[in-house]
């Protein structure tokens, strides 16, 4: 029996919880940002990068930038434009070669496998770092993400 099992994306290295459960007693509730996006301060936005994951809706022409690009290219392009909270990029063998898709809504992300599906897949969310350098400061959520993963329940 498959399940899939909900998380919020952390800070990885940095220390920093970015995101925080809508619901701490249901994880898959989704997740909100603790520091909400302000387009007064894009210069304090950056990406948190989630490997191996992909945007469960599929993403419509307008949100798609047709011409294959490389990722850092792609990333510059979302943090310049205000209503893009995520890039989500998906490239076969070259990553200099990805197509680039801007999320001005995110929901959910499944994880992927790219030995399986054949392509690599992850997205960068748009974070607000704090200017004080102490952490994100508590707000109300205004945006919601989870990342899905399914799991495999063996019974027996």
């Amino acid at each position: 029996m498959a399940f899939a099992q909900c998380s919020c994306p952390n800070g990885s290295n940095s220390g920093i919880d970015y995101f925080r459960p809508l619901n701490w007693r249901e994880p898959s509730a989704g997740c909100s940002l603790v520091t909400p996006l302000s387009c007064e301060s894009t210069g304090q936005h950056r990406f948190l990068q989630v490997e191996n994951v992909s945007y469960f809706s599929n993403p419509d022409a307008g949100t798609a930038v047709l011409n294959q690009m490389d990722v850092d290219t792609c990333k510059k392009d979302c943090l310049k434009n205000c209503s893009c909270k995520a890039a989500v990029i998906r490239y076969y063998s070259n990553a200099s070669a990805a197509y680039c898709y801007f999320a001005s809504q995110l929901f959910s992300l499944s994880t992927i496998q790219p030995g399986v599906v054949h392509y690599n897949s992850s997205a960068f969310v748009k974070v607000q770092i704090n200017s004080t350098a102490l952490g994100p400061q508590s707000s109300t959520p205004r945006s919601s993400i989870g990342v899905a993963s399914k799991h495999t329940k063996k019974e027996g």
